[in-house]
């Protein structure tokens, strides 16, 4: 490993956490608005269902696989830079074509390459913070900053145009290319047999427990993002600026949740912190089920934040602690195929037939999805797993 002196450590600290501000542009600008973009373009109920459940469909391959090359290859960054290249290029379309079958197409290849995004690059800040004694909480908090900017920004300007989300999309997608192209070098160790398979963490009981809850919460996110914003803005009148408001509010509680993280980790036990983040879901969905006020639901985006980082990236780092050497990458990428990937596309998928079985309500779809993340913590709290606390997961890692 090559040393840095004082000042160039925090050059490339700044690096490390600009390049996390833009990337979380990049990937929250088709978060909430697409569902919309979709509807705007003449989509029906079930064709933007499929729409925004393929992707997830693809991002579970897509992780899966770019996780097995970055363990093999010679440095995370190359990974991360060839496939959020081409992510940028499947931008195009939008601007020049319409129609269901473009749309499912550029859809599938967008997701099967940014999917690395967020798990190739939490791996390489959170082995870069061990190995300097950075705090990770507080490199991930100017994510949440750039997701903030790009919500406050779209949701002003959808109103104007849908498609501005591209826009932004496109001028975010250059500058983290341009910063994550000077990093340094995150290295992982070699493999030496084939490539690791990160489906064998779940013989870990403690990873099978999280991997249940994980799965739960994410059906429900599933459903909302494909649904929320269009019954939100076109059923219930809300303007659209209030999907802004409420993210405002979502970061603040996510900023202050990171900018605690690492201490909670280490003082709190993890299966009480993980039980609390994870029940907070329940009483979003509540909310969700019992009113209709534009005015509560927007304040309930709060818990939007929360609810979804804050058990992603309590398994993230419990992940990456029992993680083997050989397959650190792949280990973290399990997480984000759970959620982003299984758990979202099935949200996406049978939401609207769930729905549509409970009487065409979103409300009551919301109660169900209240009641059973509550059943699924009360199972976790009671079953009696032991959590790993000693990491020894930086072994092996180099930083260039």
């Amino acid at each position: 490993m090559i040393g840095l002196s004082r000042a160039e450590g925090k050059n490339k600290l700044m690096l490390f956490m600009a390049a996390y501000f833009t990337m979380h542009m990049c990937i929250s600008c088709q978060y909430n608005y697409m569902s919309l973009f979709f509807e705007s373009h003449g989509m029906t109920d079930v064709q933007i269902g499929i729409l925004m459940g393929v992707g997830p469909l693809a991002a579970t391959i897509g992780q899966y696989t770019w996780a097995n090359v970055a363990d093999k290859a010679s440095s995370i960054n190359k990974v991360l830079l060839s496939v959020m290249s081409v992510a940028a290029l499947t931008l195009v379309p939008y601007f020049v074509l319409t129609g269901f079958p473009v749309y499912l197409v550029t859809i599938i290849v967008y997701n099967f390459f940014v999917s690395a995004a967020t798990p190739l690059y939490d791996t390489m800040c959170l082995y870069y913070a061990a190995e300097k004694h950075y705090a990770f909480g507080h490199m991930r908090m100017v994510g949440s900053l750039g997701y903030l900017l790009c919500m406050i920004s779209s949701g002003i300007l959808v109103a104007y145009y849908v498609g501005v989300i591209f826009v932004i999309q496109a001028v975010a997608f250059a500058l983290f290319l341009f910063f994550l192209s000077r990093l340094p070098k995150i290295k992982m160790p070699r493999l030496k047999k084939a490539a690791f398979n990160p489906m064998v963490m779940l013989r870990k009981p403690s990873v099978a427990a999280i991997s249940g809850v994980l799965l739960v919460l994410h059906f429900g996110y599933g459903l909302n993002t494909a649904f929320f914003t269009p019954y939100f803005v076109t059923e219930l009148g809300a303007p659209s600026y209030f999907i802004s408001i409420g993210a405002v509010l979502s970061i603040a509680i996510e900023v202050t949740y990171f900018t605690f993280f690492d201490r909670l980790v280490q003082r709190v036990p993890f299966k009480v912190l993980f039980a609390i983040a994870a029940s907070l879901s329940a009483v979003r969905w509540l909310i969700c089920g019992v009113t209709q006020n534009i005015y509560v639901l927007m304040v309930s985006f709060a818990f939007e934040g929360i609810t979804s980082v804050g058990p992603i990236y309590l398994s993230v780092y419990y992940f990456k602690r029992v993680a083997p050497p050989e397959g650190k990458t792949s280990a973290q990428t399990l997480v984000h195929i759970i959620t982003f990937g299984i758990g979202k596309c099935l949200g996406s998928f049978v939401g609207p037939h769930l729905t549509a079985a409970l009487g065409g309500n979103l409300q009551t779809t919301y109660a169900v999805l209240c009641a059973s993340v509550a059943t699924a913590v009360v199972i976790f709290t009671l079953l009696p797993v032991k959590f790993q606390q000693q990491d020894n997961s930086t072994a092996g890692v180099v930083i260039e």
